[in-house]
């Protein structure tokens, strides 16, 4: 595991490593929301830095402070943040509740009210920022009804178990892409799929004023609604396609949709939308000419696929034979057309 004060996550979006702190709440301001900054201890030695980055609405940040700090914010308007310590530990108060944060807890901010962080010593933090209005399009559209205020999540988040655990690893998994120069968030297809794992984890992970709502049983769509839902993945499997955009399109909610496509299809939206996506890959790879230096890798990312080692056993499954083998069938019977 890297430690986080020698190994920084995120070098490669550096915003900032400053001795003032009046620097550090100006330029952090402008990533993140209006903070104010103020060292805890007279003459500590500040050693402020923050490495950035942006994924449609989700911001992830790696944030530390070598001297102990105290930060406060203005009332929250238009974003929600979860606070995630890699070293050291944070007190944090907003809305009448408080948490000490660790590695093991995070503290998650709401809008509509004050945030106060006291730093300790040498404590660094991935810091993660959703847009609100983003988040609460994404509730709407799973609960299949208007969200007309912001959402009251509790403030201390138990990261060791259950959905948070799984969350907090997507959120290190993007961190990991960010660091690469490579890195395959800058395909369309996966750069959706992850906001939208991100916007939905934490909805499910971390409890709030409608998770006895998203828990409640809805009944399935009709066989209607699922074709013209059918129609849309057919029509636009190369788009970034969302379950929660699925849902909008066809007018119900997401539990609704992922409900009638289980009784209808045999299987969720999303899983029948990587069925679609198998045949496009599979009619790819037939067509691909292997002398021009296509790759499996690149017609499977093209379509979404971001895990080769699950999307392979999944090809394997359906074809039965490896996407190595379609490609290189498809070239010889390409080569032997050319020849005749």
């Amino acid at each position: 595991m890297r430690d986080p004060l020698r190994e920084p996550p995120l070098a490669r979006h550096l915003v900032y490593r400053t001795s003032r702190i009046d620097e550090a709440s100006e330029l952090s301001s402008s990533v993140y929301c209006p903070i104010q900054l103020r060292v805890r201890e007279r003459q500590a030695r500040v050693d402020a830095q923050l490495n950035a980055a942006s994924l449609g609405v989700v911001t992830v940040g790696y944030a530390r402070y070598e001297a102990a700090v105290h930060l406060t914010t203005d009332e929250l308007v238009s974003s929600y943040h979860v606070n995630i310590p890699l070293t050291g530990r944070t007190r944090s108060t907003c809305g009448g509740q408080e948490v000490i944060s660790s590695p093991t807890r995070a503290a998650v901010f709401s809008p509509g009210k004050h945030v106060a962080v006291d730093w300790e010593r040498d404590c660094a933090q991935l810091a993660v920022k959703l847009e609100r209005r983003a988040l609460e399009q994404h509730l709407e559209r799973l609960l299949g009804r208007p969200v007309r205020h912001p959402i009251r999540f509790d403030l201390g988040m138990d990261l060791t178990t259950g959905l948070a655990a799984s969350w907090l690893a997507a959120v290190r998994w993007l961190v990991s892409e960010f660091e690469r120069s490579d890195g395959i968030v800058a395909q369309p297809l996966v750069a959706a799929h992850l906001e939208n794992v991100l916007l939905t984890g934490l909805l499910l992970a971390q409890r709030h004023d409608h998770s006895d709502s998203l828990a409640a049983p809805q009944a399935a769509v009709r066989p209607g609604t699922v074709k013209r839902a059918v129609d849309i993945i057919e029509a636009r499997a190369d788009e970034p396609l969302t379950v929660a955009e699925l849902a909008s399109a066809v007018g119900r909610s997401v539990r609704s949709l992922e409900a009638g496509f289980q009784r209808y299809v045999g299987m969720s939206p999303m899983s029948y939308l990587r069925q679609v996506r198998l045949a496009r890959v599979h009619h790819d790879l037939l067509a691909a000419d292997l002398a021009a230096g296509v790759t499996v890798t690149e017609v499977a990312t093209r379509w979404g696929f971001t895990h080769l080692g699950r999307f392979a056993a999944a090809y394997q499954e359906r074809y039965g034979e490896p996407p190595s083998q379609t490609l290189r069938s498809g070239s010889d019977a390409s080569s032997k057309v050319r020849c005749e």
